[in-house]
């Protein structure tokens, strides 16, 4: 409706949706709508009960200010997407409501909602996602989200045992501290892909958890997993990857960790494997860099 009308300023009005009852589809509303301030309204969707679609709504929005409201969402029981929604809303600051998905039981995916929101500050609410059973993708979630502090809470995803996506979730969550939680993927058998999950949190510490992947039968991919993770220390599991089978990237997986200690584990002798550039590339400090494979540190 409003799609790149850059010139549009002012605030967004309380009451603006309160007479369309019947609404379906608030995709690219606002999108690119880079004038526009002001704070979002609480109840700038309580008339919204039929909502399924919040595709890149305020994508865009880059002078958007404030918390996002804790009940924005509390009446659209029926949304199944949340793609983009915030992407790009650099402005929007204060934590992510532990609430705001709560009355949301039918979201399929996450992918991209608060991409690049770098201002959003806190620790990610442990329940954020409890009451969302039906999402398979979260991919990009939290990408760029660098003020988010704090642990990555370990009951995250314990609800969402259909996710197959989790590609690039932390990805430049550089404020993101403490270690990675052993069982933060435990329930979450149906994955395909770990790309660049943790890519750049060089926040996070300590050992990567032995059992991490243990139940993670179905990935495919793990390009970029731990890339750039310069705060990791300690060995890697000799066992992180074995119950993962069908593994065929490993590409840029350890890239420059350079604080990874111990022997690498032998991912070489996979016969499976089709890409595994710059595996170990700048993984310094492992005993046995120097035999490392060239074509796994190229």
């Amino acid at each position: 409706t409003f799609r790149l009308c850059s010139g549009l300023t002012g605030s967004i009005p309380e009451t603006l949706f309160t007479n369309c009852p019947n609404v379906t589809d608030f995709g690219y509303t606002f999108l690119n709508c880079s004038q526009l301030s002001g704070s979002i309204p609480e109840n700038l969707f309580t008339n919204s009960k039929n909502i399924t679609s919040f595709i890149s709504t305020f994508s865009g929005c880059s002078n958007l200010s404030g918390s996002i409201p804790k009940n924005l969402f509390s009446e659209c029981v029926n949304v199944t997407t949340f793609y983009d929604t915030f992407a790009g809303c650099s402005s929007l600051s204060g934590t992510i409501p532990e609430t705001l998905f709560t009355n949301c039981p039918n979201v399929t995916t996450f992918q991209s909602t608060f991409y690049n929101c770098s201002g959003l500050t806190g620790t990610i609410p442990e329940t954020l996602f409890a009451s969302c059973p039906n999402v398979t993708t979260f991919s990009a979630t939290f990408r760029g989200c660098s003020g988010l502090t704090g642990s990555i809470p370990e009951t995250l995803f314990a609800s969402c045992s259909g996710v197959t996506n989790f590609g690039s979730i932390f990805n430049g969550c550089s404020g993101l501290t403490g270690s990675i939680p052993e069982t933060l993927f435990a329930n979450c058998s149906n994955v395909t892909t770990f790309g660049a999950t943790f890519q750049g949190c060089s926040g996070l510490t300590g050992s990567i958890p032995e059992a991490l992947f243990v139940n993670c039968t179905n990935v495919t991919g793990f390009n970029s997993t731990f890339r750039l993770c310069s705060g990791l220390t300690g060995s890697i599991p000799e066992t992180l990857f074995t119950n993962c089978p069908n593994v065929t990237d490993f590409g840029y997986t350890f890239l420059y960790c350079k604080n990874i200690t111990g022997n690498a584990p032998e991912l070489w002798n996979r016969t499976n494997v089709t890409f595994y550039k710059n595996c170990f590339l700048g993984c310094t400090s492992l005993s046995d860099y120097d035999t490392i494979p060239s074509a796994w540190k190229d």
